[in-house]
């Protein structure tokens, strides 16, 4: 009974998914939205309530995990929640926000219960993805790989728009989350 409970919660959770990583009205639109938090390098507030208003225990950071260079200007890109612990990750949405001048997207796959929209706005992608089980230890909550259009550095920024724990019946929002810096940057050669 509670496996199909899970999985019930997890099918509504992967289409809800599935419209957050489009615009509002359901496009993959590319109209950006004045209105979506733009933190990075400090506490993010995120756009989940639950329904006890309690804030998350989860402490953690979301950043660049790592960068792969192959060699022939593409750079495969993982984005990582840090040290997550009990309860675990239940539900993430994020923009990764890069120029197009300097880079274009390869890829960005759709792996298990996660969702990535490489046509969100002209200079970002979204990913979205939910567990009903939870997320922990250091989580790779996203992969893209960029090719390089251009010579030298070129951005990346993370805008986290949701994080929420995996407390059963009643995620909740993990305030705690702060959105790294470090290795912000792919170097073009």
């Amino acid at each position: 009974m509670r496996t199909r409970f899970l999985a019930s919660l997890l099918v509504v959770a992967v289409a809800g998914l599935a419209l957050a990583a489009c615009d509002d009205d359901g496009s993959s639109g590319t109209t950006p939205d004045a209105t979506k938090p733009t933190s990075v390098g400090g506490p993010v507030e995120t756009a989940v309530t639950n329904a006890s208003g309690i804030p998350s225990t989860i402490t953690t950071s979301l950043g660049i995990g790592s960068t792969d260079p192959s060699g022939d200007g593409e750079y495969t890109v993982t984005i990582v929640a840090f040290r997550v612990e009990e309860p675990g990750i239940g539900a993430w949405t994020f923009n990764v926000r890069y120029d197009p001048a300097a880079l274009s997207v390869v890829d960005c796959p759709s792996e298990g219960t996660q969702v990535c929209n490489p046509e969100f706005e002209d200079d970002a992608l979204r990913f979205a993805g939910a567990s009903a089980e939870g997320l922990l230890g250091d989580v790779v909550l996203g992969t893209i790989v960029f090719r390089c259009e251009a010579s030298g550095p070129a951005a990346l920024e993370i805008e986290l728009e949701l994080l929420a724990d995996a407390t059963v019946g009643d995620p909740r929002d993990v305030e705690s989350a702060t959105v790294s810096e470090e290795l912000s940057e792919l170097d073009c050669a």
